[in-house]
């Protein structure tokens, strides 16, 4: 008799696990926080505890032995008041209906094992410890002792016989079976908690890359983009729908293809340093930007499986640089010009001083400094492209033309190509 009850416990304590097998797996990634999700719960745990108690071992008719015990004070200690208040209502009901010698030892061990499980629950947020071995082991020895103990409400002809012959079986499975089970609700809580924290994990770094001022992408090795906020969605064109099939090479202009060639096999061949670099990138209307962009390798399992690239637009910035590094080369030139007018120097050495350094400030093609003495232009300085104006020459003298000479009297004139333009007076005699 003893070891028919140890085979039909242990096949019970096997049903058990695999109806808790099948309940994880299609409750991964349910949370069963909210109210509606709690009480889903608790119909799911009396459903799994009416399938064990629907294939007992019946010891005598209305005398039945199942692992509810296990499944309830475990089912307690995880999922809380409410899931296990429900399975114990649809369990003690099933229990009453079926009746029997037993029935009232059947209801208390549901309720007893409720209460075992919660006392644990509430033993373990104090001891804020790891779920182990001892903790599961403890529960299924206390519980079980209790399952034992309420055989005492058996009736007085069957009564000794139950606990005779339940007694060894329960005390050496039930609690190794709670083991087994609470190891497996401890994984799935685990699991869960995992799925939580990526989840929370996911959201504050969506929220980082959406407010980011900076395009943020992540592409795979070989220069697939995975992922692209929305800023890069924006300015580059790049659509969801493209996320694992555009190509970093399509946004990026021609003569930085090798550019990012190179990057990318560098990657591939296992580098891990973080990089940075300058290059352009064309918007989605076609307008080249030069973005500077920071590159980190995703590291898994202790190899390289993407890279985080964190592109920021200096267009503005080098444009910004460039007109100030252009307005202090000018101001440079003008302070040596002025430098020159303040030396002691003859005019002629003064005005070819000058002259190369306004070619500096202001590139012309041509330039010429003439002096009018006497009636004559003479030329004190002439700067020109080579074979070209060969008639004019630095010292050479040419009487000009009467309406010339009078006009240059009144005016300052300063000649390019040909075109005229007086802005001020000049002094008598010179231009």
């Amino acid at each position: 008799m003893i070891l028919e009850a140890f085979v039909s416990m242990l096949y019970n304590a096997a049903l058990l696990l695999s109806l808790v097998v099948v309940f994880d797996i299609l409750s991964v990634g349910t949370r069963y926080e909210k109210i509606p999700e709690q009480l889903l719960s608790g119909f799911i745990l009396g459903a799994i505890t009416l399938g064990i108690m629907m294939n007992p071992w019946v010891l005598r008719p209305g005398i039945v032995f199942d692992t509810r015990t296990i499944f309830l004070s475990i089912g307690t200690m995880f999922f809380g008041a409410l899931p296990s208040l429900i399975a114990m209502l649809m369990g003690i009901l099933y229990r009453l209906w079926m009746g029997g010698g037993g029935v009232y030892s059947g209801v208390t061990t549901i309720i007893s094992a409720v209460i075992w499980g919660t006392i644990f629950r509430r033993l373990h947020k104090r001891w804020k410890e790891p779920y182990g071995f001892a903790e599961f082991y403890t529960l299924g020895i206390l519980n079980h002792i209790s399952m034992i103990s309420l055989m005492l409400l058996m009736p007085k002809y069957v009564r000794w016989e139950v606990i005779r012959t339940i007694s060894l079986p329960v005390i050496i499975i039930y609690p190794l079976g709670t083991v087994l089970l609470g190891k497996l609700a401890a994984r799935r809580l685990q699991r869960q908690e995992e799925q939580q924290r990526l989840a929370k994990s996911e959201e504050k770094y969506r929220q980082l890359t959406e407010t980011s001022n900076d395009m943020i992408m992540i592409t795979s090795l070989d220069g697939i983009i995975n992922f692209a906020n929305k800023k890069s969605q924006r300015l580059l064109g790049i659509k969801e729908r493209d996320f694992g099939k555009a190509h970093s090479y399509q946004y990026v202009l021609p003569r930085y293809h090798q550019m990012l060639n190179d990057f990318l096999a560098e990657r591939v061949q296992g580098h891990r340093g973080s990089r940075l670099f300058n290059l352009e990138v064309v918007d989605i209307e076609g307008k080249p930007h030069l973005v500077e962009i920071s590159s980190t390798p995703l590291i898994e399992n202790n190899e390289a499986q993407g890279i985080l690239l964190a592109l920021r637009d200096v267009t503005d910035r080098m444009q910004t640089e460039e007109q100030r590094n252009r307005y202090a080369f000018r101001l440079q030139i003008l302070r040596e010009l002025d430098g020159i007018v303040l030396k002691t120097l003859s005019f002629e050495d003064t005005c070819h001083a000058a002259a190369q350094k306004l070619q500096q400030l202001i590139p012309f093609d041509f330039m010429s400094i003439n002096v009018l003495r006497d009636g004559i232009v003479e030329v004190v300085e002439v700067l020109k492209q080579e074979n070209h104006f060969e008639y004019l020459a630095r010292n050479s003298r040419h009487r000009p033309d009467p309406d010339f000479v009078s006009k240059l009297k009144n005016d300052c004139s300063i000649v390019l190509n040909s075109l005229c333009h007086p802005p001020h007076k000049c002094p008598s005699g010179q231009s």
